[in-house]
């Protein structure tokens, strides 16, 4: 009550806000920026062997009931893609119990600069989550000329653009489709990715974020 301005990083959660009762005329939008960049193939190479990784393999960042961890695994034995992909899990399993099954690997937290070859080396994002207050790693994937499945609902939405492959987070089968969908054209979802992430820096943020203190600080 006391806050002359709130940011938050999506229109999404602008309009969560507003339903809890904060006032809209305290409320900037600011965008968040990719953190990662795309790996040389050296590195790739040296990260999965790192891993014990070979082979194609799709990639899932955060193990927990928001990542939507238990439908991404659904979704993957449902298709075909699990017969010839692997599946990479990274992250700390919070609040979901997992064992490793066919072609299922559970890496646990990684570095930073691992994730990013990871991210590079992989055929594509699986990023469904449940709720997202913004979804960096989307932008992270662009980045890095991956595709991008993710979810059709709430900032993932907002975030992806036209970009991403949109799914329906709460249908293993929509998921499913989804992936088969990034792995038979992914060249589409990476040129569109790349157009997509040029909208975001971290350097518009900072200027955007210095504006609105200063238009806070002229209203004390």
């Amino acid at each position: 009550k006391e806050s002359k301005r709130v940011i938050v990083p999506s229109n999404s959660t602008k309009e969560d806000l507003i339903d809890l009762g904060m006032n809209e005329e305290k409320i900037r939008v600011i965008y968040e920026a990719p953190s990662l960049q795309k790996s040389s193939s050296e590195k790739v190479d040296e990260v999965k062997k790192k891993y014990n990784l070979q082979g194609d393999y799709l990639i899932s960042i955060g193990i927990t009931k928001l990542k939507n961890t238990e439908n991404i695994i659904k979704a993957f034995h449902l298709g075909s893609a699990g017969k010839d992909v692997k599946l990479v899990l990274v992250g700390r399993a919070v609040g979901v119990e997992l064992k490793e099954a066919r072609n299922i690997r559970i890496l646990g937290h990684v570095p930073k600069d691992d994730l990013g070859a990871l991210l590079t080396g992989s055929r594509g994002l699986i990023y469904p989550s449940l709720y997202e207050g913004f979804g960096i790693p989307i932008l992270d994937a662009f980045n890095c000329e991956v595709p991008v499945l993710t979810s059709n609902i709430a900032a993932m939405k907002e975030v992806a653009g036209d970009a991403g492959q949109l799914v329906d987070p709460y249908d293993p089968s929509s998921i499913s489709e989804g992936i088969e969908s990034i792995l038979r054209g992914p060249k589409g979802f990476i040129d569109r990715g790349l157009t997509r992430v040029k909208d975001f820096s971290w350097e518009k943020t900072a200027e955007e974020t210095l504006a609105v203190y200063r238009e806070a600080v002229s209203r004390i």
